[in-house]
């Protein structure tokens, strides 16, 4: 480690600096007053009412304690209950189907409806009570009509790296340009001074410079969106829901005063936004193809 002091009047210029970073990392999320808020790099998420701290350093292997380490490594406070009733608190991750390349070379969808994915008591409580299926036949929803119109709102408003744009700890796990990028794969690209250079698409995760912000959505990176975002059709147990409005996809990001859970304190629309309305009609099966080639989100 190399310790350097600093030069005077720098400390100060320095702290500024700090100071407006921090600020900018929880100004991420537009926090609801009314809502126990932890705010961190990692995003916001909320803290259960009538508990009695958030664990910074662990979580409560048997119950007992009241907080824990959720999947993205970020403390969260959870009723636990105690040591000899201890309450499960799952979380899953992002559907899956099983993607070979030969099946997603030239086809998307690939066609594949059987997801899959991981849950963990983030408790720890040692039963499955109340444990969701981790396996399930997600519904066959319109591509066309998340590639041009639902892509477009996660891009904008859950993709970044703190939030959604991360393998961890997020049902909705979102593939996006100068965000998170899918792992292992090798892209050929020409421009920025460049003919046909292979990139590594790790190299490109949060970077937005020429190659890496020109590099559109790999077939596995629209699959893998796509997937995640059609489990939200069904509830925990693989059941459709008696009323798409109780989709979690539709309540995360829906103001209070709408009925909505105001996701992490912070709401994106209101149940008369047209945003609202692509995602309810997207997930109940509507069907509406772009209008023109352009119109589709890369």
């Amino acid at each position: 480690m190399v310790t350097t002091r600093a030069q005077p009047g720098t400390r100060r210029a320095r702290t500024l600096t700090l100071v407006l970073v921090s600020a900018w990392l929880l100004g991420a999320c537009r926090a609801d007053p009314q809502v126990n808020v932890l705010c961190n790099p990692s995003g916001c998420h909320p803290i259960d009412a009538g508990v009695k701290g958030a664990a910074a350093n662990g979580g409560n292997a048997a119950g007992g304690g009241s907080g824990a380490i959720n999947a993205g490594g970020v403390a969260v406070a959870l009723d636990c209950g105690t040591k000899t009733s201890c309450n499960e608190h799952w979380s899953c991750t992002a559907w899956q189907t099983a993607q070979t390349a030969a099946s997603i070379a030239t086809t998307l969808p690939s066609g594949d409806n059987a997801g899959t994915r991981t849950c963990s008591d983030l408790c720890m409580c040692g039963t499955t009570t109340n444990k969701p299926t981790e396996s399930v036949t997600l519904r066959a929803l319109d591509f066309d009509f998340y590639q041009c119109e639902i892509e477009p709102i996660f891009d904008g408003s859950c993709a970044q790296l703190g939030c959604h744009g991360s393998e961890t700890g997020h049902s909705l796990r979102i593939y996006a340009r100068s965000k998170l990028r899918i792992s292992g794969e090798t892209w050929t690209f020409s421009g920025c001074g460049a003919s046909n250079a292979k990139i590594a698409s790790d190299s490109c995760i949060g970077d937005n410079e020429c190659a890496c912000w020109q590099l559109p959505h790999s077939n596995r990176e629209w699959q893998r969106n796509y997937d995640a975002a059609r489990g939200f059709a069904l509830d925990d147990m693989g059941k459709s829901f008696s009323k798409i409005e109780s989709s979690p996809l539709l309540l995360n990001g829906l103001a209070r005063k709408d009925g909505g859970t105001q996701h992490a304190g912070a709401y994106f629309y209101g149940a008369a936004d047209p945003v609202y309305a692509k995602l309810r009609d997207w997930l109940s099966g509507a069907a509406t193809g772009c209008v023109t080639p352009g119109q589709r989100s890369n």
